[in-house]
């Protein structure tokens, strides 16, 4: 008897092990969870989020909710719909609707439950989203399961496996398909049972998944026990135990555990059942699983019931009756079942009709072919008992044509079982024999592979010898050849290292002399003002040397980050546009005439507002500003910088003149090269390193035009760059 009820509860077991699979994907252990929702709780209290970040933390509150308390679930879950309604934040809104759709699932509101998984798939469809997309379809599948539409059930989580392929994701893949088993054993088809799990042991293997490997293994040794064959069942009892799991989560801990349980249990070994059963009901007491705790019960009462320990296991019945808030069919139907049987064994015939009864109502409420024909078995014998032969005879009916039924589904299973083993063993002996062809062609292929080598070795000597003579007289001309080639690398290479070892002499000089002094004379006067050794009036007085000073290490690290970029990178991509000359010197001059008017210089622009050249007006610009930069410093007070254009033969020509210092010949000649000495003084110190000029030369080339200077010393100088006309 006790055989019989335990094997009733397997089918309850493994349809909740389903919905667990998927909080597997969602949720932590408990002590995890609390840690998290505590720090959750607190910075919602005392942090100001942002509304949709209120909404998403809303949603994660009540994710850690899962497994401790469902009401707070569905409260912070809706409230976080609530508040993403109202911003119209949808991603929120279905964030926070898968949640409360798992929140109903645990209280069986499937209705409820689909409601909310729907909309929150919507959205994640139209957004391409596509992982919560597959959890989704999954828990759906659950529900569809839960509702004994198996074929729907079997859709949707195909649906999920599908998702699950395309981003690579095998541990949700394995679940699935544990899952898909799972419907198959319910339909009493085997041979798909295992071809599924078979599945999810491929998937946890190319994952390394070590708890899904173990769930595999016990759902195939209960799916044994089911069967009859018991030492297939414990040898894959003994698999599970051998392998070192220590990473699985709570639930996947409980459902194996289970598994092993309800194996031992049909086995009729009532001791190692009852060891495992008590083993789940502790890790459910600690996850505040009241599912499972209940089906737990009931099956640790079964346990005792199968000992003839019948006053502890009816304690068990009861309590799982009281606490069966859920109002779990399964449990319903077990537990009065089992209350019943001890009743009647106890000589209270008529008390435990009055269970029997409740047990048989539940059943046929739910389908439950099996457990109807148990009750009306035992229904009809206790109202014999009696003496009630009426209600005896018309429960024996009942039980009758159940019967036929019930026998033909054992008859199934028996034959089923048979084909089982067959496919498994032939499964076995293919993989066996695969092997064996393998090492045989590995063999054979290495035997062809050393006489391939000796033939082409052969071969390979005659025309080795055949053409040594051509190759050696080739061989000197390639030498030379690359000789030349390897000089000619050389060359270029010592060329573009002297070079940079010129760019380099020259950085260093420039940081080192022309920037070190500013600073350090900068430094000083700071340090002399902060000591209180010169008075604020004094500061005053040096302030327009160090403003002097550090415009001038402005324009210098400007023209060096600058030169430095062409330099170090080379070849660039120039944007060349048509640009308007007039308006950059207009720029420039308004840039700059804050410099100008310090010495009292008068800058005039001639170059009509219709001047325009294709360039990169960025480098051009810069090219302007240097020019009419170096023409203020060397030119003193109450002097002129005339800019002028002309066009000739397709090409602009701007002009910037001075009536400075001048330049002798030698001066002239090193204008634009990286020459050491060819730092020059303005007309009231400032500092010039040529690298302005040199920046110049290399960004009017690079716009297809020309650059060159004019000057005699102690008249002034006249800079002209040409550029193609727009």
């Amino acid at each position: 008897m006790h055989m019989t009820c335990t094997t009733k509860l397997v089918s309850a077991c493994r349809k909740i092990a389903c919905l667990l699979l998927i909080y597997l994907l969602t949720c932590s252990n408990a002590i995890a969870a609390n840690k998290v929702l505590d720090s959750l709780l607190a910075s919602l209290r005392e942090k100001a989020f942002d509304d949709t970040t209120r909404v998403l933390v809303l949603g994660h509150i009540a994710g850690e909710y899962d497994n401790v308390n469902v009401d707070s679930m569905i409260s912070y879950g809706n409230k976080g719909i609530a508040l993403a309604e109202q911003l119209h934040f949808d991603k929120g809104k279905a964030y926070c609707q898968f949640k409360l759709g798992l929140a109903y699932l645990h209280i069986n509101d499937n209705e409820k439950a689909l409601s909310n998984f729907e909309s929150a798939l919507n959205y994640y469809i139209a957004k391409g989203t596509l992982k919560p997309q597959a959890n989704i379809f999954l828990c759906m599948a659950d529900i569809f399961y839960r509702q004994a539409k198996f074929d729907k059930a079997i859709e949707y989580y195909k649906k999920g496996i599908n998702i699950y392929d395309q981003i690579k994701y095998p541990e949700g893949k394995g679940f699935a398909y544990v899952s898909i088993g799972g419907v198959y054993n319910d339909l009493g088809s085997y041979q798909e049972s295992i071809n599924n799990y078979l599945l999810a042991l491929k998937a946890f293997d190319e994952d390394n998944h070590t708890p899904g490997i173990v769930m595999t293994l016990s759902n195939i040794a209960s799916l044994y026990a089911t069967l009859g064959n018991f030492p297939k069942a414990l040898d894959y009892i003994q698999q599970c135990e051998t392998i070192k799991d220590t990473v699985s989560t709570l639930e996947e801990r409980l459902h194996n555990i289970s598994n092993i349980g309800n194996a031992y249990g049909v086995m009729k070994n009532y001791k190692k059942s009852l060891t495992y059963f008590i083993k789940a009901y502790d890790l459910s007491v600690s996850m505040r699983d009241d599912l499972w705790k209940n089906v737990c019960l009931v099956n640790i009462g079964d346990s005792y019931y199968g000992m003839n320990e019948y006053d502890t296991a009816m304690i068990k019945y009861v309590e799982s009756i009281k606490q069966n808030r859920l109002n779990n069919a399964q449990v319903t139907v077990g537990a009065n079942q089992g209350i019943g049987r001890i009743l009647i064994k106890q000589n209270k015939v008529n008390d435990g009709i009055k269970y029997l009864l409740t047990s048989m109502k539940a059943a046929k409420e739910n389908s439950m072919k099996q457990q109807i024909f148990e009750n009306a078995r035992e229904l009809s014998e206790a109202y014999e008992q009696v003496h009630n032969l009426a209600e005896a005879l018309a429960y024996h009916k009942i039980y009758y044509n159940y019967k036929d039924s019930v026998n033909g589904d054992k008859e199934k299973m028996e034959i089923q079982q048979v084909q089982f083993d067959y496919d498994l063993n032939k499964k076995e002996s293919q993989i066996s024999l695969l092997k064996k062809d393998k090492i045989i062609e590995q063999s054979r292929n290495k035997f062809q592979l050393f006489i391939m080598w000796a033939s082409l070795s052969g071969v390979a000597l005659l025309i080795a010898i055949s053409i040594i003579l051509y190759r050696s007289n080739q061989q000197e001309k390639k030498n030379k050849e690359r000789i030349l080639k390897q000089k000619e690398e050389i060359e270029l290479q010592a060329s573009k290292l002297q070079e940079l070892n010129k760019f380099k002499d020259k950085t260093f000089s420039v940081l080192s002399h022309d920037l070190r002094g500013p600073l350090q004379a900068f430094t000083s006067i700071v340090e002399l003002f902060d000591q209180n050794e010169i008075t604020a009036e004094e500061f005053n007085e040096m302030k327009p040397e160090v403003s002097r000073q550090l415009n001038s290490m402005n324009i210098l690290l400007d023209n060096l980050l600058n030169w430095a970029k062409i330099y170090m990178q080379g070849q660039r991509a120039a944007k060349y546009v048509t640009t308007n000359l007039h308006d950059i010197i207009v720029e420039n001059i308004d840039l700059l005439h804050g410099m100008a008017d310090n010495k009292h210089i008068r800058i005039m622009n001639n170059v009509p507002a219709t001047a325009k050249a294709i360039c990169d007006q960025g480098e051009i610009n810069i090219v302007i500003r240097n020019l009419v930069m170096n023409a203020i410093k060397f030119t003193g007070a109450n002097g002129t910088i005339l800019i002028s254009s002309t066009v000739h033969d397709h090409h602009i020509k701007v002009s910037v003149a001075d009536t400075g210092v001048g330049m002798t010949e030698e001066q002239l000649s090193k204008l634009f090269t990286t020459s050491p000495d060819n730092t020059t003084y303005g007309t009231e110190g400032e500092k010039g390193t040529g690298l302005g000029l040199l920046l110049c030369y290399e960004f009017v080339k690079a716009n297809n035009g020309s650059i060159y200077a004019e000057s005699k010393a102690g008249e002034g100088t006249t800079i002209t760059i040409s550029l193609i006309l727009a």
